[in-house]
């Protein structure tokens, strides 16, 4: 493996930029970059750090991390790193030759297993396969090591409410968290447990089985999704498999939503968006209509308002605007394009009447509405994007910065080629094809 050049440089930088408007400009020598360079890709932060990653001219990679000041952490020499934000006891799975295991965050193995997978640790057990085959090295052990159930079986889809659900030479089996046996029935498939029912296929039809086996919704469905809050998706299928109709059921088996719909979403705040004959809308829990399904797409629902867009003749001639949970059209379809709702602004994009672009079209320019619809920050940019920790990214010419929520330049356009969000309070930079941390200006 190539020598690792990592190394960091802390500097102020030192440009300038004259603002435009009423938008001021932050301080540049405010701005401390922190430059780290020698590495093929790093990932974003978590819990105070980010994946590294060096890759040999055989495409060979080693993993590491460092932490906010770019300072190696853990040395790149682990053949994957998951991440510490995967596990609440902040562990992150890793692999180091033959060695693999949890890590803490200096890169010590806390945790070491023999296996060539170890799947995240549910109520203390957790699914491992003995080999690299897709099947015949299934097992199940605790967080001891402790062999629960062997790594000879076909596959074992998952635990769940205390249940191991395991397909073995053509039988499922259902065992507890010690591995006794609590079910054995004949099926295609069955699925784990949520909400005490599981899929069950047979015959190429799906239905949902209590904790006895016992058939409590019966088998005649082509698709059915895992039961949640009380509710699951149904569906048919045409002869390629692909999903047409959908709908939902209860737990009784109701179909309380018939399956009408080319598309349904999940329930969120009660609501679901739907799709029917090409045209969008949203239907409440009892299949009540409650914003018509009129619009050619519909938004989610971000700061209790979903974006709209109704088709022109042509897709310069498309409008958007905002609807509420109600149905009612509460900023007016008089956008050519709208963003989500974040941190109470969205950024839309209107024509700047009497400007014309190179193509003698008329010009188009972004900027930010607030939930009344009025604009907050001027129409200038030419791209721009969504606020998150107060701060949102924009773009003028081949400028890119940041700006705040009145439209201050806390990151001067043009001063780094690209700059993007990368968690825990940092923001990303590239420049002159390096890549650098910069905190972002309005964290404390």
């Amino acid at each position: 493996m190539r020598r690792i050049l990592s190394f960091v440089v802390i500097i102020g930088l030192m440009f300038s930029l004259i603002p435009f408007g009423y938008i001021n400009s932050a301080k540049a020598e405010d701005l401390e970059v922190i430059w780290v360079e020698g590495y093929d890709y790093i990932g974003d932060f978590s819990d105070g750090m980010a994946i590294v990653r060096i890759d040999d001219e055989q495409k060979h990679r080693k993993y590491g991390a460092i932490d906010k000041t770019g300072k190696l952490v853990i040395p790149v020499e682990f053949d994957y790193i998951a991440g510490f934000d995967t596990r609440e006891d902040g562990l992150s799975w890793a692999v180091k030759g033959d060695t693999r295991g949890y890590i803490d965050k200096t890169g010590k193995f806390v945790k070491q297993y023999k296996y060539t997978y170890v799947g995240n640790f549910i109520d203390g057990v957790a699914v491992v396969k003995g080999g690299y085959g897709d099947f015949g090295t299934y097992g199940v052990i605790d967080e001891t090591g402790k062999v629960i159930v062997p790594t000879d079986k076909d596959l074992i889809s998952g635990i769940s409410e205390g249940l191991i659900s395991i397909w073995d030479d053509g039988k499922n089996i259902f065992v507890d968290k010690t591995g006794k046996k609590v079910l054995e029935l004949k099926a295609e498939r069955c699925g784990s447990f949520h909400e005490g029912l599981a899929i069950i296929v047979r015959n190429g039809k799906c239905g949902f089985m209590d904790k006895t086996g016992k058939v409590v919704i019966p088998i005649i469905y082509d698709y059915v999704s895992e039961f949640k809050d009380g509710i699951a998706m149904i569906a048919t299928e045409n002869d390629y498999g692909y999903m047409e109709k959908r709908g939902y059921i209860d737990k009784t088996g109701k179909e309380f939503i018939p399956m009408i719909y080319d598309y349904v979403s999940e329930f969120e705040d009660g609501l679901a968006r739907v799709n029917k004959d090409n045209k969008y809308g949203y239907i409440d829990k009892t299949g009540k209509v409650v914003i018509p399904i009129k619009y050619d797409h519909i938004g989610e629902f971000k700061d209790g308002l979903a974006y709209v867009k109704v088709k022109g003749s042509n897709w310069r001639d498309n409008k958007y605007g905002y609807v509420d949970k109600s149905g009612n059209e509460v900023i007016p379809l008089i956008y050519n394009l709208a963003g989500d709702f974040s941190e109470g602004l969205a950024s839309v994009t209107i024509e700047i009447e009497g400007e014309y672009d190179e193509d003698g079209s008329e010009l188009r320019k972004a900027g930010f509405i607030n939930k009344t619809g009025k604009m907050v920050i001027p129409a200038i940019y030419d791209d721009a994007g969504s606020f998150s920790e107060g701060w949102a990214w924009v773009k003028k010419g081949d400028k890119c910065g940041g700006i705040d929520k009145t439209g201050k330049e806390i990151i001067p356009l043009g001063m780094f080629d690209d700059v993007d969000d990368c968690g825990d309070g940092m923001l990303r930079i590239e420049q002159n094809g390096k890549t650098g941390f910069i905190k972002n200006p309005l964290m404390p």
